[in-house]
């Protein structure tokens, strides 16, 4: 796998490639990236991984100028059979949407499963590409590996670049 640092606006992220594809966008703030790095061990380093994070950061770049609203870098996340459906699922939730936890298990078909839900959507480690950050509680508690202040930022990029139909 190829590492490479993207300094966001809010935070420093780390990025990582294998096969061509994404498997790591993790806030280094956040200590949640040492267990995903864990969980992908090693493996050969490729050309294609490198193109894969330089376009990956450019559309970090975009994403945060507000010109992009939807990614196209390949994507391979590593989890349970239940957390890829959750993480999945995330990707339907609209740019500059937000949705409950409960809600996102309803949509699931889990209803009672709230607390798996939760658990798998923190268990990303593919931040804004796959869009947690979209997901909040009911109670309006603010919980994100990147911190409140990222989670906020993020919300608040996207609801101000939202492109109505």
């Amino acid at each position: 796998m190829l590492t490479s640092k993207y300094n966001s606006p809010v935070g420093e992220l780390l990025l990582g490639a294998r096969d061509g594809r994404l498997c790591l966008c993790d806030w280094t703030a956040s200590a949640h990236h040492v267990r995903v790095l864990a969980a992908l061990g090693s493996c050969a380093v490729t050309a294609a991984d490198a193109r894969c994070l330089d376009s990956a950061a450019a559309e970090l770049d975009q994403y945060f100028a507000g010109k992009l609203n939807a990614f196209s870098t390949e994507l391979s996340p590593v989890g349970s059979a239940f957390r890829q459906s959750v993480w999945r699922m995330l990707g339907e939730v609209s740019y500059g949407s937000v949705m409950t936890y409960s809600a996102l298990a309803s949509m699931l078909g889990r209803p009672s499963a709230v607390r798996a839900v939760a658990s798998a959507v923190a268990a990303n480690g593919i931040s804004i590409f796959i869009p947690c950050h979209r997901i909040v509680s009911a109670s309006g508690e603010v919980r994100y590996a990147g911190g409140a202040d990222a989670k906020r930022y993020l919300l608040g990029l996207e609801q101000k670049n939202r492109r109505q139909p």
